[in-house]
Order: structure tokens, then C-alpha cells, then sequence
């Protein structure tokens, strides 16, 4: 048999890792119509497949590594440069196959390696090299409990390392996403997962290790565990052309793996160490993965109602956010269930206690298609802050300006406690040129901040919900203060740098500048484009924006309390994952403000600014 592995010329000089990564060798590829290239990491080896573009397999060794130093997280996934530019991959999300969202899945997980080989092997397993595009219901489900089970294995006397192979595995006609101008990469079916056991010295025979198998298809159930899908090596080799162990002495007939006599063999021992570790964690995954309960209508009063609904929507969000990740389809419909239930129950509470407040602005209920509603401040804030940030929806194309304000308002009320209420009114203007939207000049009434953002109808249903999200938690930074309010009196408009009294208030203002360039709305308004390129609050629109803690700190300079701070530079992906689920249940707080009132204010900044539209913009102003 002729293997198609090749070492990749710039992991020649780290080729002694192989055998410390490698259970008796890199897998044969028997496939002729997709090479392999092996890239050897400080604490991983990964056969890369071109064809592809993403790992064939990975393979790392694990030994108790829940016990040592553990890594914050990374930020950002990073382009492999060892491989040709033609076979890169930047440091994109994955985006979506049809309506599935798709997660950037880590072969070798991060958290294993970070553990054992420190911060830089622990950035390695960010390379995209290592990536494949797993669905979200399995890369936060059935494939984190995998991960964790395999991260949870213990030394024991006589077993030191286990060793792991994983990858993806196609059908025969796989489903693709388009990436960095055209790159198609296929989305697998299922992946494979070999964890090798080594029980008894010498461990050059299969006799002498216990080896777990699983292949786990794409849609497996969040709620499932991972021995719910057991194969054999010789399934999982004839599914991906691949051979294992080559190096191990085979010394039985072909087909032994999955002869029950071979099994009862192998059970005579004790389970080897992987499956014990995920038999000690099953009721803890049923808390963890398993999908909050919905709150039964058992209560015999509203304000009971009430509170079951609010504690789901309390659980729910705590789950996600405390899991870093992005909320399911099932969670996100459930709480637009919860949040359209709450609104007309907060109204029926009015009116049972003869406070419907008819004659006060915004007293009348909410219709049906537009629930006029605030988010619900994080967990750990005790007491919820006098001022509020929603918004208004003037005209909608499918819901898609709703869910992008409920996503932007959650964020904000994250972070900052408002000096002073806020409504961001959203509506649509139809216009041929490339203005994807527009956003005017926030005005006031009663101690109430009105903003103001318009969206382009022939581009708003190309956009994904994180660009208009993104978009108009940019406006709210703006209606915030950034812009506005003593923002001036901050800087040097000559020069863009901070004024010694600003940065002494704000050591991190000493390396800002603000910008001077692109006319009104964006000079003097906006961080600065060449010096912070994706910073949110930029006057330029970007893929793959984040946020740095000055954004978020700023904030106190124009007199609001933050409630959260960041660590550090944070990618917007991020910070927008599992806010989704969070529920609006201050309705009854929002009917108190005007959410009617307008002025017809000038136009600020329109985005996005290219040369030839921002010149057009300019002379428009003048």
C-alpha cells in the first residue's frame, strides 16, 4: 500500500515530536486523490489535507490534565502560514450551511494542550490547520463532553499517557461554504475519535491497550453522550482511507476488533480510563448540556407566571454565557417565546392592578408584531439601574432590525449602567447607491436620548443578524457619548491625542488616538481607522471587529457607571455569543418613556464609508 503522508518542509526540524504525539506512527493515507501534509506543533500533529483544507486527523497524548496551570482562552484563530496561500485559511467563523450554524472546531482541543505544554502550544491549536466546520449542536454538545471526558483522564500506577486521533469524516457528495474569495472547504458528516489506553508493558500488541472508538455524526443530540456512538477502527479506517497504527504489531486475522471474543477480552479488565471518566460526569453533563426545562404554567397568579418565566430565561442565560458559546436555534425561539409571553403578562399585571396608564406615553399594550421591550441586566447585578436602553422598530423587513436591536441592547446593558434612558429608533430607506446605512444626530426629551438608524432595504437582507447587531451597537456607543457630550474636551482636535487630565482619569486614553480624516461624522467622532482598523467604535465598517476595554471604559467620562469591564482586546463574535438568550422583562419600565417622540435631526454617518461614497458624503454636507 502506497501512504500519500508527506512531512511539511517547515515541520522537518521538529520531526522528533512525531513519536512524542504519535501512538505508534502518523496514520497511512490510502487515498491517492488527497495528499496529506503532516505539521508537527509544539504540543500536537496535524495531517492537513488540501484538498480539503482542513486536518485529515490530529493527534495529541493526554495524561491528567485537569490538574495543571490552565490558559485563558485565546481571543482569534490564526492563519497557518507554513502552508501554501493558496491552502490558507483566515481567521473567519465558518459562518453557516443552509440555516445550521457552524462553529470553527478545534481537532485538538485547546484546553488539553494549554494545560500540559504551556501558552504557546496552547495559541498553536488556533491555527485554522486544526480547524474543521462542525455544527454548532455538536461542537457545544456530544464533542465538548468528548473533549472534556479525554481532558478528565488520570494518571494511574502502569498508565501514564493516553493517546488520541481525531478528524473529520465526508460523504460522498459533502456540502460546502465558500471562503477568502472562493476557497471552497467541505463540511463533514461525522468525526472520529481513536483514544488509545496502554494498560500492560509491552505495549506493542493490541492485547495490551484498550482503544475506545467513536464516529459521531454531525446532528448528534446535544442531550447524548459520547459512548452513544461506539465504532471500530476498521469502520472508521475504511470510512476515511485511513490506517492507524501501522507500526503496532498486528499479530490477529483482519476483522478481530469486532469479534465479540475479542471484546469479551478486552472487558475482562477494568473500562479503560476514558470511559470512566465519562461515567463519572454524566449527571453533571445532564445540569450542563441539557436544555433548561420550560417553565410548566402551574403559578395561580401573573406575578407567578411571571417569576417561572423569568427564572428559565435566568437559567438559560446563565448556561450559555457561562459556556462561552453561541445560543441554539431551539434556545433562540424559545426566548422570543419567553419574551413575547413576558411582555403581555407585565401588561395584564397593569391592568389587574388598575395601572394600565393609558394616558401616559407608550402606555397602550404592545402590538403583537413590534413588543416594545428592554433587556434584563446581567447576573450578578443586584439591583436594576433607574435608566434603560431600548428601542423602537419604525418599519422591519422580516425581524431582522427586532433581533439586531435585541442583540445590541443586551450587549450595552452588559457593560453600562446609563446616565440616562436610551431608544435607538430603527427603520429602512430604499436608495440605489452603497450606502448600506445611515444614522443622524441623537436628540433629547425629559432626560430620554433618542437615536436614530436607518438601513438600506437593498442591502438589509444580506446582511447577517451579527452585522446589523454590530452596526447598531455601534450607533448606541455613539448615542452613549462617544462623539457627543464632553467627548471634545477630551482630546486635541490638532492632533487626536488625549489631554494629560483625560489619560490621568484613564491610564489606556495614552494610547488612543481619535480620528482626524473622512469629514463630518467621522473625523473627531471615532477612534482612529489606520492606528485600530477593527475597533468597533472606528468610523469604518469591518469583517471581524472587536472591542477593546477603553471602549467600554470610556463610558465613564460622559457620566455612566460600567458595570462589567473587559480583560483585553475582545473579538465582537465573542462578546455577542449567548446574549441571544437573554430575555427583555422590564416592559413595564419602557411604557413609562415616550417611545414615539422624534425630531427630525441631520444626518451623521453613513456607513460604510468607502473613498467614493465618503467624497459623495462630504460634498452632500457642504
Amino acid at each position: 500500500m502506497i501512504d500519500h503522508t508527506t512531512i511539511h518542509p517547515l515541520s522537518a526540524g521538529m520531526a522528533h515530536h512525531l513519536d512524542l504525539h504519535l501512538w505508534r506512527g502518523a496514520p497511512q493515507n490510502l487515498d491517492p486523490d488527497r495528499p496529506v501534509q503532516i505539521l508537527v506543533n509544539q504540543g500536537y500533529v496535524v495531517g492537513f489535507s488540501p484538498k480539503t483544507l482542513q486536518p485529515a486527523w490530529s493527534a495529541y497524548s493526554v495524561a491528567h490534565a485537569e490538574a495543571a496551570v490552565d490558559f485563558r482562552r485565546p481571543l482569534h484563530y490564526y492563519t497557518d502560514v507554513r502552508l501554501d496561500p493558496a491552502l490558507r485559511l483566515s481567521n473567519r467563523t465558518f459562518g453557516r450551511i443552509g440555516n445550521i450554524p457552524l462553529n470553527v472546531g478545534h481537532m485538538t482541543p485547546n484546553e488539553v494542550i494549554n494545560r500540559q505544554y504551556g501558552r504557546l502550544a496552547q495559541m498553536e491549536t488556533f491555527l485554522m490547520s486544526n480547524m474543521s466546520p462542525q455544527y454548532e449542536v455538536l461542537n457545544q454538545g456530544v464533542w465538548a463532553k468528548l473533549e472534556e471526558a479525554i481532558r478528565g483522564v488520570q494518571t494511574e500506577p502502569g498508565a501514564d499517557y493516553a493517546w488520541v486521533i481525531v478528524g473529520p469524516v465526508f460523504g460522498d457528495d459533502p456540502p460546502h461554504v465558500s471562503r477568502d474569495g472562493g476557497k471552497l472547504v467541505p463540511v463533514p458528516e461525522a468525526y472520529f475519535a481513536l483514544v488509545v489506553d496502554p494498560v500492560r508493558y509491552p505495549y506493542e500488541t493490541p492485547a495490551n491497550v484498550k482503544l475506545d472508538c467513536f464516529l459521531i455524526p454531525q446532528t448528534a443530540p446535544r442531550s447524548s453522550d459520547p459512548d452513544a456512538y461506539p465504532s471500530t477502527r476498521e469502520e472508521i479506517e475504511r470510512r476515511t482511507k485511513l490506517r492507524f497504527f501501522d507500526s503496532w504489531a498486528r499479530t490477529y486475522v483482519i476483522g478481530q476488533e469486532s469479534d465479540e471474543t475479542a471484546k469479551l477480552a478486552m472487558q475482562a479488565d477494568a473500562p479503560s480510563r476514558l470511559m470512566r471518566a465519562i461515567e463519572s460526569r454524566r449527571e453533571t453533563w445532564k445540569e450542563k448540556f441539557d436544555v433548561p426545562a420550560a417553565a410548566q404554567p402551574v403559578a395561580s397568579t401573573i406575578d407567578g407566571l411571571i417569576a417561572d418565566l423569568q427564572e428559565e430565561a435566568r437559567l438559560t442565560s446563565e448556561q450559555v454565557l457561562g459556556e462561552h458559546r453561541q445560543t441554539t436555534r431551539e434556545e433562540r425561539a424559545r426566548a422570543e417565546t419567553l419574551q413575547h409571553t413576558l411582555s403581555w403578562l407585565m401588561r395584564a399585571k397593569e391592568i389587574a392592578s388598575d395601572r394600565s396608564g393609558g394616558d401616559k406615553p407608550g402606555g397602550q399594550a404592545p402590538a403583537s408584531g413590534d413588543p416594545v421591550i428592554a433587556p434584563q441586566p446581567p447576573a450578578g447585578i443586584v439591583a436594576a439601574p433607574a435608566n434603560i436602553i431600548t428601542y423602537k422598530i419604525v418599519n422591519d423587513a422580516g425581524d431582522r432590525l427586532r433581533n439586531g436591536a435585541r442583540a445590541a441592547c443586551n450587549f450595552w446593558n452588559r457593560f453600562v449602567l446609563p446616565r440616562y434612558s436610551i431608544v435607538i429608533r430603527l427603520g429602512l430607506f430604499t436608495h440605489l447607491g452603497n450606502t448600506i446605512a445611515r444614522a443622524y444626530q441623537p436628540y433629547e426629551q425629559d432626560g430620554v436620548r433618542y437615536g436614530q438608524v436607518e438601513f438600506n432595504t437593498r442591502y438589509l437582507l444580506d446582511f447577517t443578524a451579527d452585522e446589523i447587531a454590530g452596526t447598531i451597537i455601534h450607533e448606541i456607543g455613539h448615542t452613549l457619548g462617544i462623539g457627543w457630550d464632553n467627548w471634545s474636551q477630551l482630546f486635541d482636535a490638532q492632533t487626536g491625542r488625549f489631554y494629560p487630565d483625560a489619560v490621568k482619569r484613564m491610564a489606556a486614553l495614552a494610547g488612543m488616538e481619535v480620528e482626524r480624516d473622512g469629514g463630518p461624522g467621522t473625523a473627531l467622532a471615532h477612534w482612529d481607522e489606520a492606528l485600530f482598523d477593527r475597533e468597533l467604535m472606528t468610523g469604518y465598517k469591518d469583517p471581524g471587529e472587536h472591542v477593546l476595554p477603553i471602549t467600554i471604559d470610556v463610558m465613564e467620562a460622559f457620566g455612566h457607571d460600567v458595570a462589567e469591564r473587559l480583560a483585553g482586546q475582545t473579538s465582537l463574535e465573542e462578546l455577542m455569543q449567548g446574549i441571544a438568550s437573554m430575555v427583555f422583562s422590564r416592559q413595564d419600565e419602557v411604557r413609562k418613556i415616550d417611545l414615539d417622540y422624534f425630531e427630525a435631526m441631520p444626518l451623521r454617518e453613513v456607513i460604510p464609508h468607502d473613498s467614493a461614497q465618503l467624497a459623495q458624503f462630504i460634498a452632500e454636507q457642504e
